[in-house]
């Protein structure tokens, strides 16, 4: 408690005075806070607590180092509320995992009741899929949330939105909501396989922002071939909507050879899940790397950051074979996904089994055994599996 209230000082401070910022970097601090990730928090400020800016940017030197421990529990948890999806995008890591059957799902009374029993912690909530409102009962979920005094926001293709699941949405329930473009209208048709979602999504944006006035609206802008090479033209398509801002997410791919190095890693780590979660790409990426940096992302209409934030070095290196991430996760100490059937999993792209909420406290989970020797694991070395991580 005593380190969370001198950083959320020291956050105070930053946010108020940039002769404080100059100070800390003339000084080196940033070495252990992070500027980029401190810019990130920023970014999301709408729907992520400020107390969480620092837990992201300095948790492994101050807790991880120092006192050996994880936080008592998740500030974050990304439930992926649903399998289902009306998509099927080839850039999706869940891809492999979407299903049309919810028969394992946890039941509606279980999920409102984990999310009471959360309340004495208070973590933000993020929810994904598959599709999100793929899930009928998700305003009640989020709903919930609200009454509980905790925040939520989601991820959605927005196709599946309408004035009669958005009226059952309470007044500030959904505090954000980001909606994924993968190109141009033409382009972005054949990345999701469906012809006239541009337009529909468009669309819908404008909708949702009728009907959900308070909510924060974002954009995913997926860096796809197809959409570096026509952004000025999504650009155009987009200036004109009630954006608050637009994340460039890199493409989160895996060669070949980094999906059987994952293997043995996993195996070397005694994890239950030797998969790795991602798209393969084993394509030259030397002409997609050369388009990219041409691009002139100051003529976005709206604020923008990338996800991750990469330095020029780290640019040319994440789109090699063989890319080598010297960062280290922070993620793993500080958030956690929930799935469908209520298993913990560590991430998305490793999904390593933590124990079910219908057998196990969060805190018993969290503070598990296992889920500390798996963090430890990842610290000390990363999976290739993590290379291209957004997290990072």
């Amino acid at each position: 408690m005593l380190i969370e209230f001198l950083l959320f000082i020291i956050h105070n401070y930053l946010s108020s005075s940039c002769s404080t910022i100059n100070y800390i970097v003339k000084w080196g601090y940033m070495s252990f806070f992070n500027f980029s990730n401190i810019q990130k928090a920023r970014f999301h400020s709408p729907f992520i607590r400020n107390i969480n800016y620092f837990k992201m940017a300095s948790h492994t030197f101050f807790e991880s180092k120092i006192l050996n421990k994880t936080i008592t529990y998740p500030k974050l948890i990304n439930f992926l509320i649903s399998m289902k999806c009306n998509l099927r995008c080839e850039v999706c890591h869940a891809h492999d995992a979407l299903t049309t059957s919810n028969k394992t799902d946890l039941s509606l009374e279980t999920i409102l009741t984990f999310i009471q029993q959360c309340r004495s912690f208070s973590p933000d909530w993020h929810f994904s899929g598959g599709e999100p409102f793929a899930k009928k009962e998700l305003p009640q979920i989020i709903n919930e949330i609200h009454k509980q005094k905790m925040r939520s926001s989601l991820v959605s293709n927005g196709l599946l939105i309408s004035p009669k699941v958005l009226e059952k949405f309470q007044k500030n329930a959904l505090c954000a909501i980001i909606f994924s473009i993968m190109g141009d209208a033409k382009n972005h048709d054949k990345e999701v396989l469906k012809q006239g979602a541009f337009k529909s999504l468009l669309e819908n944006i404008s909708m949702f922002s009728h009907y959900q006035k308070d909510c924060k609206i974002f954009l995913n802008l997926i860096l796809t071939p197809s959409l570096i090479e026509n952004i000025d033209q999504v650009f155009q398509d987009i200036k004109g909507l009630p954006i608050t801002g637009i994340k460039f997410t890199h493409l989160n791919y895996l060669t070949s050879i980094e999906i059987e190095q994952h293997k043995q890693y996993a195996k070397q780590h005694d994890f239950l899940n030797t998969k790795a979660y991602s798209y393969l790409n084993n394509f030259d990426m030397k002409q997609y790397l050369k388009t990219l940096k041409k691009v002139n992302f100051e003529k976005s209409p709206f604020p923008y950051q990338f996800a991750p934030d990469l330095s020029m070095n780290e640019l040319d290196s994440w789109h090699t074979n063989n890319f080598k991430s010297s960062r280290k996760c922070h993620f793993i100490w500080h958030s956690t996904f929930l799935y469908p059937d209520g298993e913990i999993k560590s991430c998305q792209f490793l999904q390593e089994p933590m124990g079910n909420i219908t057998n196990h406290t969060m805190k018993e989970i969290w503070n598990s055994e296992k889920y500390q020797k798996f963090r430890h694991s990842i610290t000390n070395k990363q999976s290739s599996a993590c290379s291209r991580c957004c997290k990072l």
